[in-house]
């Protein structure tokens, strides 16, 4: 089975959906009678797509719902998932040409997306050693201070403004810290102690 069929029924179907279509009650709080244990008071909660028992600690998507409560392999979860929430998905066929370049599309936003990810945990790292660069260099004289310490003293709040945006801030703001990436990084290497020459 093609891996963009589990992908395509996590997004489309929740994991709550999937427990109310195999029988569960869900009650104004949200939560349901664990089907996984002898439950008397509703101990399984669900959120975004995910469900999890705070009893027997039963979790996972609607596949892995589907296919413990159903008695089913994973794979066989997916097609029954398909069937009965009428995803139309073509399992069992080969796929189309337009399924193809879909599924290649993906492949490249998803390629892009861990090459992103890679570097924004990454640069974090240099930001935080820039950050505590600077911070350790506030206490002492001018006339003490390496290059390094003088333009992480300089850029110190540049740091911790990129740190916060990149680890908390809107997908606009890490974008645009991300095209920016050669000018940012620049700042960094130099208060690491590199040359003007090597950070251009």
């Amino acid at each position: 089975m093609r891996p963009e069929f589990f992908r395509e029924v996590r997004e489309r179907v929740s994991a709550r959906d999937a427990a109310e279509r195999y029988g569960a009650t869900i009650d104004r709080h949200g939560r349901a009678l664990c089907p996984f244990h002898n439950d008397h008071r509703p101990s399984m909660s669900f959120k975004g797509a995910r469900f999890r028992c705070w009893s027997c600690g039963a979790r996972g998507d609607c596949i892995d719902l589907t296919a413990q409560l159903l008695g089913l392999t994973p794979i066989q979860a997916v097609t029954r998932l398909n069937v009965d929430f009428g995803l139309g998905l073509g399992i069992g066929r080969p796929p189309t040409a337009a399924e193809r370049e879909a599924a290649a599309r993906r492949r490249d936003v998803d390629e892009a997306y861990r090459a992103f990810e890679e570097w924004r945990e990454g640069f974090i790292a240099k930001l935080c050693a820039a950050i505590r660069t600077g911070n350790a260099a506030q206490h002492k004289a001018p006339d003490e201070l390496t290059d390094a310490e003088v333009v992480a003293l300089q850029w110190r709040e540049a740091f911790e403004r990129w740190a916060d945006e990149l680890s908390r801030g809107s997908a606009e703001e890490q974008t645009r810290i991300y095209h920016a990436r050669k000018e940012v990084e620049r700042w960094t290497r130099l208060a690491s102690g590199g040359s003007m020459s090597s950070a251009n």
